[in-house]
């Protein structure tokens, strides 16, 4: 079990609702807009992609370019998934 629970990265909405069916979380407990945190993991796994060295492209034409505000609803997305993940997680074991 110790492994299933930690071989993961947690980089897409499977894999948190998959660590979170272990604490009888769901998706409805976790996700206040499921398909914006699904949105803001996809986005983020292309930021790190993009990060990637690729020397026959150049730099400037391996981004995509992105709002801020876009950016700010996107991280402040995943914080809240992430403390209601905690806060469900706290509340449990204080039974």
């Amino acid at each position: 079990m110790k492994n299933d629970l930690t071989s993961d990265s947690l980089q897409s909405k499977d894999q948190l609702l998959k660590i979170a069916s272990y604490f009888a979380i769901t998706k409805h407990d976790l996700f206040s807009n499921e398909k914006k945190t699904k949105m803001a993991l996809d986005v983020r796994n292309e930021i790190i992609h993009e990060m990637d060295i690729n020397f026959t492209i150049s730099r400037q034409k391996n981004k995509k370019q992105r709002k801020i505000k876009e950016m700010v609803d996107l991280t402040e997305n995943i914080f809240s998934v992430a403390t209601n993940f905690i806060k469900i997680i706290f509340n449990k074991l204080q039974v």
